[in-house]
């Protein structure tokens, strides 16, 4: 089964688990193919007997007895000929050059083989060639070392995000501490940190669980994220019609609320404007 797609094309191939295109035969076919074309080998239709079983192409299905008894073949010189209804070109030539691109498995054993023709080739080398130059200024380097570049630069921001980990996992220990003494002192407290994110909300929640000062009637509203972009939020206490309250309080003040859980609620939140007016919420509740 062939596919032509909008920007490429793909073909159907029955294959087994043991059994598919490796890239030297792809390689090899896609070279043969394009050796054809610039041969410029001649393609004709003949018009056959749908009844005479030696004129029936072997392709075509055993009951299948077409218009008027007649069955249409396309012939490509002496290389191929198959049963088709559709528009074909008068020669290989036409179809300018063929580009094998990969494979993917699909439905079970089968494989779908994706390929370009014609003008599409010159089109994606041409999108290839300009994203090529981008990179090469934005990776200070030639497209023979993209790979190379960005493997060095995932594995550097991996590092890189491992030590803010750290980090942040330090800093939430000094935090736990001050907002204990806040909870301590008024029944509820606010953090908000904007370089943050919910991993550093969860150690900053499980520390102040350590520390016993989420009893009785106290809140707490953790969030962090950009003022501008919103990010994860959490409130926390163990009186869950006070942390309700708190929730519903603070979904009108604030845009995109979005989340649940009992005891610990957590979501996110669109756009941190009006997180004072949260924290007043906050205030108010933890202190009645």
């Amino acid at each position: 089964m062939v596919n032509l797609g909008d920007t490429r094309s793909h073909v159907e191939l029955a294959t087994t688990p043991t059994h598919t295109p490796t890239a030297a035969q792809l390689a090899a076919v896609e070279s043969e193919i394009n050796r054809l074309i610039r041969e410029a080998l001649p393609v004709r239709t003949v018009a056959v007997s749908a009844t005479d079983a030696s004129e029936r192409p072997d392709s075509l299905p055993a009951d299948y007895v077409g218009t008027h008894s007649v069955v249409r073949t396309v012939h490509i010189a002496d290389v191929d000929a198959n049963p088709c209804c559709g528009t074909h070109v008068t020669n290989l030539a036409h179809l300018q050059a063929v580009k094998l691109l990969h494979t993917d498995r699909i439905r079970g054993n089968n494989t779908r083989l994706f390929f370009l023709v014609g003008g599409r080739v010159l089109g994606a080398l041409g999108s290839a060639y300009a994203v090529s130059r981008d990179l090469t200024a934005v990776l200070s380097g030639g497209q023979e070392t993209f790979v190379e570049t960005a493997g060095r630069l995932v594995k550097e921001s991996k590092g890189q995000a491992k030590v803010i980990k750290t980090l942040l996992k330090e800093i939430a220990g000094y935090v736990a501490v001050e907002l204990a003494a806040r909870v301590e002192a008024s029944g509820h407290a606010e953090h908000h940190r904007e370089d943050g994110d919910m991993d550093y909300l969860l150690v900053l929640a499980g520390l102040l669980k350590e520390k016993g000062v989420l009893v009785g009637a106290r809140v707490v509203m953790l969030s962090a994220g950009e003022k501008a972009g919103g990010g994860p939020m959490m409130v926390l206490g163990v009186d869950e019609e006070r942390v309700n309250e708190v929730v519903k309080g603070i979904t009108g003040e604030l845009d995109g609320v979005k989340g649940g859980g009992k005891g610990r609620w957590q979501g996110r939140v669109k756009t941190w404007k009006g997180l004072e007016k949260a924290w007043e919420v906050v205030g108010k509740v933890g202190s009645q």
